[in-house]
């Protein structure tokens, strides 16, 4: 559990940092939110959080 949270927490400092390519932007968000799920710091469903974005 240790190494996964640490990898959620390497994930959203790639996201907070500005010089992270935008191409790698989309990949990284989708590692994070598996991850956090996986982790249990979210309830929700990575794909449920992806699919609402395409609906708006």
């Amino acid at each position: 559990m240790y190494a996964l949270t640490a990898e959620v927490d390497a994930a959203t400092v790639r996201l907070d940092d500005p010089a992270s390519p935008v191409d790698d932007r989309e990949y990284v968000l989708g590692a994070h939110d598996a991850l956090a799920w996986l982790c249990g710091h979210t309830d929700e469903r990575p794909l449920a959080r992806k699919v609402a974005l395409h609906r708006a």
